[in-house]
């Protein structure tokens, strides 16, 4: 099993840790069981279009939270919206997509205290954490019982095509974790996905870390490069830049 490695990496029992097949599978079986038909689901505007596809799938509602992509997280409108919505689901992913900013640990404690209030599920994507030296992790996440942690081998591991995931929650949402197991096929990963991940999990610290290490570097020389070309670029903490070009078209073909 996978989950047995993947809760003692995470400092939680197994029974608190279910593997996907991805990140997606992980947010679309939380779409499906926490909000369903007419359940209330919101992110932040632009972000990743898995959200939104997730609650169309589900028949959920769906309402979007503006956010300047070359900003930081609009936390105040965040926990105004949260009180007065009262979604059953929230899902924030930190570094976001598409322009890598990050939830701080006191960020995340505010958005979790606001949903706590307001009785909706926060679900914290950290599908791009292992890149972010600065932002809130999984741990911080686990300190509070209505927040539930998905995450995915895609990418400081390159393991895409295996499509492995999860979606874990401290010992409070035990319950949650078994519901989730019961949305989805019974057996969601392959053997060799299963193996594969299992031996991810075993790689020594420094080669994960040589590796990450590695990408931050080409992260940063890329958004010089950019920033140095005139671009407005974000302030990154994932694997990835957003810039903003007046001609996006022509950049592209140069």
């Amino acid at each position: 099993l996978l989950e047995e490695p993947l809760a003692a990496r995470l400092g939680l029992p197994a029974s608190c840790v279910l593997a996907t097949a991805g990140a997606d599978d992980a947010i679309d079986r939380a779409v499906r069981t926490l909000a369903g038909p007419g359940g209330l689901v919101m992110s932040t505007h632009p972000g990743f279009v898995e959200f939104l596809a997730a609650a169309q799938r589900s028949f959920a509602m769906y309402e979007s939270i503006p956010k300047d992509p070359f900003g930081p997280f609009p936390l105040e409108e965040i926990c105004r919206v949260l009180e007065e919505k009262r979604p059953q689901l929230l899902i924030l992913a930190s570094p976001d997509n598409p322009s890598g900013c990050v939830l701080s640990r006191a960020d995340l404690a505010q958005i979790a205290a606001a949903c706590r209030e307001s009785g909706t599920i926060f679900i914290f994507d950290a599908t791009y954490g292992d890149f972010s030296p600065n932002g809130a992790t999984p741990t911080d996440a686990f300190a509070f019982p209505n927040v539930l942690v998905s995450g995915s081998f895609s990418k400081s591991r390159g393991l895409a095509g295996f499509r492995i995931g999860y979606i874990a929650g401290n010992p409070r949402m035990e319950g949650v974790i078994a519901r989730l197991a019961e949305a989805g096929p019974p057996f969601s990963l392959s053997s060799s996905a299963i193996e594969a991940g299992r031996r991810a999990l075993a790689l020594d610290a420094k080669i994960v870390r040589a590796f990450v290490d590695e990408i931050r570097r080409e992260v940063r020389e890329l958004s010089s490069l950019l920033k140095g070309m005139g671009f407005l670029v974000s302030e990154s903490e994932a694997n990835f830049v957003l810039l903003k070009a007046e001609d996006a078209p022509a950049f592209a073909r140069a």
